[in-house]
């Protein structure tokens, strides 16, 4: 998911022009709440991508380049979600939330982007099914890097700065995030769909 915000409507924001804002708000709005119902579930959301668009309101001035300010809004989003999530009680909870229509064609997308498997609809949809299970069975960093990553569309750097790690850190995570998400995924799909050890292993 890519922010569109220009170097120039960045600026305009950061010297207090509440339209440059307002069309900021309009492209970091949209990846806000995607990156907020993959980590904490649809009854929340709203509330944290208040929450989150207030503090970038109020310090936009403090970003360092339009490069961050997506790193500077997820890493928001990270502390709020967990926030509510300990004073819930709970943990982790999309691996325990109904999927809805969106996500499974939003994992279909990624099994088809990130590992070009699926020619056939019927085959893509069960294994965006093993690859959404998979993945919600990851340990929480690595699932998160791996999100990021095949459906953010971040580069390293800005998932260093938006999970407050390092580039290595983050490199590792997704390679042994991808690594299990194969590892996970049942061996019948992965037969029918001609992928074969050497591309599993090479993961």
């Amino acid at each position: 998911m890519r922010c569109k915000v220009t170097p120039e409507t960045f600026a305009e924001a950061q010297s207090g022009s509440h339209r440059a804002f307002a069309r900021l708000h309009g492209e970091v709005e949209p990846c806000v709440r995607w990156f907020a119902s993959r980590l904490i579930g649809l009854p929340w959301v709203d509330d944290i991508v208040q929450k989150t668009m207030t503090a970038l309101y109020i310090n936009i001035a403090n970003i360092a380049s339009v490069e961050s300010l997506l790193p500077y809004a997820f890493r928001v989003v990270r502390n709020f979600c967990y926030e509510d999530l300990r004073r819930e009680g709970r943990f982790n909870p999309p691996s325990r939330r109904r999927r809805g229509r969106e996500d499974e064609q939003r994992d279909t997308r990624l099994v088809r982007d990130q590992n070009r498997l699926a020619d056939e609809t019927a085959c893509a949809l069960e294994l965006a099914r093993e690859v959404a299970r998979a993945l919600n069975e990851l340990p929480e960093l690595q699932r998160e890097a791996l999100i990021l990553f095949a459906e953010g569309d971040l580069t390293y750097a800005q998932i260093a700065e938006s999970m407050h790690s390092d580039i290595g850190t983050v490199k590792s995570r997704i390679f042994n995030a991808r690594r299990n998400v194969i590892k996970r995924i049942n061996p019948r799909v992965l037969s029918e769909l001609g992928i074969g050890k050497e591309i599993t292993n090479g993961v």
